[in-house]
């Protein structure tokens, strides 16, 4: 845990505008619990780099692995309306105005192992053809939940994760992000499965972990 404190620290006061590409400590902790049992086949993702801070951290801890980073790097607003209409209001225009999107995308561009894919997912991913270690999945709603599970799911490597934000299981209190557990729930019904079965829920830093232990 100390060594863990330092590195978090190290990696926390290289920004002094700690708005942005920074992540919380609690993340930190969860996510590095994951980093330890990385395989080395295989490249990185993440589909809703938001604020920017798990690309960053991702880019500094696996120098040697490229990493792909998903965003419309403008918010919700691009979105066509099917992604949002059964969404809180709330979603419609997330991060439009409150994300300076023109330096996270400048900033991450410069990261010589990260590429960035600016638009809207799946259509960004039509020249990536490349197995997955790890992919971070942080985009808050139903639709694009779901497409990043059916797009990414067959693409991991055997010991590989996919690390789901804002997932907490049915019987955690407080929850704001059902729509997240409702599109990791219907993508395994429709492999005749039972979500459950396959998660290991971190409720207590709102994320769910699948480990492909075997090949899917």
């Amino acid at each position: 845990m100390a060594s863990d404190i330092k590195e978090y620290q190290k990696y926390y006061e290289q920004y002094p505008d700690q708005q942005f590409l920074t992540i919380p400590w609690e993340r930190y902790v969860g996510l590095t619990k994951v980093f330890r049992d990385i395989p080395d086949e295989g490249d990185m993702a993440e589909l809703g780099v938001g604020y920017g801070g798990t690309t960053r951290l991702l880019s500094d801890r696996f120098s040697d692995k490229t990493i792909y980073a998903f965003d419309t790097f403008e918010g919700f607003k691009p979105l066509p309306e099917k992604y949002t209409k059964n969404e809180a209001p709330r979603w419609k225009d997330w991060g439009t105005d409150t994300i300076y999107w023109s330096v996270v995308e400048d900033t991450l561009s410069m990261l010589r192992n990260v590429i960035t894919k600016k638009g809207i997912f799946p259509e960004t991913t039509k020249d990536v053809d490349t197995k997955f270690s790890l992919v971070h999945l942080d985009v808050d709603i139903y639709l694009s939940t779901l497409y990043g599970l059916e797009f990414f799911f067959d693409k991991i490597v055997p010991g590989g994760f996919i690390v789901i934000d804002d997932l907490f299981s049915e019987n955690f209190k407080g929850s704001s992000f059902p729509q997240v557990r409702r599109a990791v729930k219907d993508f395994y019904k429709n492999k005749n499965q039972d979500y459950r079965d396959f998660i290991d829920f971190q409720n207590d830093i709102g994320q769910g972990v699948i480990k492909f232990d075997n090949i899917n």
